[in-house]
């Protein structure tokens, strides 16, 4: 009967110490998984900041020949406007509201 009790000691002190160290590791392995899952959401916020960067520098890029062309045709229209503008009133023109007949 003794050497039962003292089985069933050993057993229970056993299991107190597995369980202790479990309790150990289930803490650490929490902690961990509470950095990694910082990590991540750094890791994720830092490509979506990478990204939108390099959206905005390929459309920068892309948009700087056509902001040159866009200027270059404005100041066409601009000229066009003008001799438009040049002829009409020459056309207006007559020997009423001129010196030229």
């Amino acid at each position: 009967m003794r050497r039962t009790n003292n089985d069933m000691y050993r057993q229970y002190e056993q299991e107190t110490a597995d369980n202790e160290r479990l309790r150990r590791e289930n803490a650490s392995l929490r902690t961990e998984n509470t950095e990694l899952r910082r990590r991540v959401k750094k890791l994720e916020e830092t490509l979506e900041e990478r990204i939108a960067r390099a959206v905005e520098g390929a459309v920068a890029k892309a948009a700087a020949p056509l902001l040159v062309r866009i200027a270059e045709l404005e100041a066409t229209v601009a000229s066009k406007d003008a001799e438009i503008l040049r002829l009409k009133a020459q056309i207006d023109k007559d020997s009423t509201n001129s010196l030229n007949p």
